[in-house]
């Protein structure tokens, strides 16, 4: 899944979705934008 760990990706975007992150910048979920920003852990 693009470098990402999918169990890792699912639980941060569970956690940003509960924190309130913003509906209008949902792009920045998927896994290709959190591997980027997360130096492909």
């Amino acid at each position: 899944m693009n470098g990402v760990e999918p169990c890792t990706w699912l639980r941060q975007v569970r956690k940003r979705i509960a924190a309130g992150h913003p509906m209008s910048r949902t792009h920045g979920l998927l896994p290709c934008i959190f591997g980027a920003r997360a130096g492909n852990r």
